[in-house]
Parts: structure tokens; C-alpha cells; sequence
């Protein structure tokens, strides 16, 4: 147990600095955004759309953004190094990467969401690109995790994830 809590413990600790930052970049964008463009049926990206969240509440999810999001965060917990001050591995980054690619194409293939709700994913997905695209150069891998931890974070303060309550 204290090899999976460790090294979670030691991610959030290190993304808290991060996360307060962020955190500001995400209240500041809460009017509206461009979306990316792909439609989903229901809707079309790049309409101007609003985000931000009624007071108090959280975005409904839809089940590939919960599948995604917890693929990325089993691929998070695998990643870690086993010892708080151990740099994270090429292999280690590398597979990370691959998981997280993976997880963000399933869940844009498969988006159901309201045009409000899709939007707030948006900015998550953007802090998850720039993640995986750190984990690709050895002098931005930690850079590249933080970004992931912090768009976890992110997922469980703005969308309603019964699971990781």
C-alpha cells in the first residue's frame, strides 16, 4: 500500500505549486473559450461557448471522459518512481505518454458532452498535450508530469467524478 500512496502523495505534493497557478489561469478563462474544431453530433467545436461552472457545482461527465481520465491516472501511478526524489524514467515517461495519447484520442473520439461541459474538457486537454509533449524531452519530463497531475486535479474540481470522491 505505501508503494501506491507514496508515490501519489509525492505527485499532488509536487503539482500543489502548480496547481494554485493554474488554478488562477483557469478562473481567469472562465468566460469563454474558442473550441477546437470537431463535431460531435450534438454540437460544433468552435462555436463560442461559456464555461464556467455554476457556483458550487461541478460539469456532468459522460463515460469515456471517466474511462479516459482513469486510464490517466492508473498510467500516473504506474509512472512514478518509487522513491520521492527519484527522477522519472524514459521508460517510465514513454509509456506515460503513450497512455495519456491514448486516453485523450479515446475520449475525444468519443465525447457525449454538452457544448458547456466539452469546452471546461478542452482546457484540460490542452494542459494534457502539454504534459505529453514535455514527457518527450528528458530536461521537461518532471515539467511533463506535473501538467498531468495537475489536469487530474483539475478533472476531479470541475467535473462530477463519483469515483474519485
Amino acid at each position: 500500500m505505501k508503494a501506491v500512496i507514496q508515490p501519489l502523495a509525492w505527485g499532488i505534493a509536487m503539482a500543489s505549486i502548480l496547481a494554485v497557478a493554474t488554478g488562477f489561469a483557469l478562473a481567469v478563462t472562465s468566460g469563454t473559450v474558442q473550441a477546437v474544431e470537431h463535431s460531435h453530433g450534438q454540437h460544433a467545436h468552435g462555436e463560442q461557448v461559456s464555461i464556467s461552472v455554476p457556483d458550487g457545482q461541478r460539469w456532468a461527465t459522460d463515460p469515456s471522459l471517466r474511462e479516459g481520465m482513469s486510464r490517466i491516472q492508473d498510467a500516473v501511478q504506474q509512472a512514478l518512481p518509487s522513491a520521492p526524489q527519484a527522477p522519472l524514467g524514459t521508460t517510465e515517461a514513454a509509456r506515460l505518454r503513450e497512455a495519456t495519447q491514448d486516453a485523450i484520442a479515446y475520449m475525444v473520439d468519443n465525447c457525449e458532452l454538452p457544448a458547456e461541459a466539452d469546452a471546461a474538457l478542452h482546457l484540460l486537454l490542452v494542459e494534457l498535450i502539454e504534459g505529453t509533449n514535455a514527457l518527450s524531452q528528458a530536461g521537461r519530463r518532471e515539467a511533463g508530469l506535473e501538467h498531468i497531475v495537475t489536469a487530474l486535479q483539475h478533472y476531479a474540481e470541475t467535473f462530477d467524478e463519483p469515483l474519485w470522491r
